[in-house]
């Protein structure tokens, strides 16, 4: 009985992220074995951990199956991985990287206290909405080609309100956003 709550708590959280892939119940407990490994903010943790978290404060769910899943975890996911990342993690692991990038942007957040404020935009696109923390999060290093604070009278084309804080995000011109949400190469 306890693992069919767990597995209901698991397809509420992969439901309720956003994602524009359609997952059904039967495809994720079919690919899962018995004990799937749970990784929740880069921590294991034990299956019924899942009850603390709010599936309104998950950012993203990944599920690695199999020999993926062993490949990076171990025997221990012989039975497949459920990496979770929060909102709250997702937002510092971004914060953390584009600080470490860009001194005008630490700057900014060392400022403001935190990004409530902030306006983003990669490549001239503003990013807003239930995508924010999640796009953000996935920018690596490797896409990174420069963060910057807008001057004001550039910062106005996205916003109206003369106290927000635009972050002009460029990627490498050669990676965009695909259908699944996720940054991938562009030949």
């Amino acid at each position: 009985m306890k693992n069919k709550v767990i597995m209901i708590l698991l397809i509420c959280f992969l439901s309720s992220c956003k994602s524009s892939k359609s997952i059904s119940t039967d495809d994720v407990l079919g690919e899962l074995g018995a004990n799937p490994h749970f990784i929740i903010d880069e921590q294991p943790n034990l299956r019924s951990d899942l009850i603390d978290y709010d599936p309104e404060d998950i950012t993203t769910v990944t599920i690695l199956h199999s020999e993926k899943a062993i490949k990076r975890y171990g025997e221990v996911a012989k039975d497949g991985a459920v990496i979770i990342e929060t909102k709250a993690y997702s937002t510092e692991k971004y914060q953390k990287r584009f600080s470490e990038i860009s001194y005008s942007y630490a700057s900014a957040l060392s400022a403001a206290g935190n990004d409530e404020d902030f306006i983003y935009v990669v490549n001239g696109i503003l990013i807003e909405g239930d995508y924010l923390v999640s796009d953000l999060s996935s920018l690596t290093d490797k896409l990174i080609k420069s963060i910057s604070i807008l001057p004001l009278n550039e910062a106005n084309v996205y916003c109206i309100d003369e106290n927000k804080t635009v972050v002009a995000i460029n990627v490498k011109k050669k990676w965009a956003k695909d259908e699944d949400r996720s940054w991938k190469k562009i030949e």
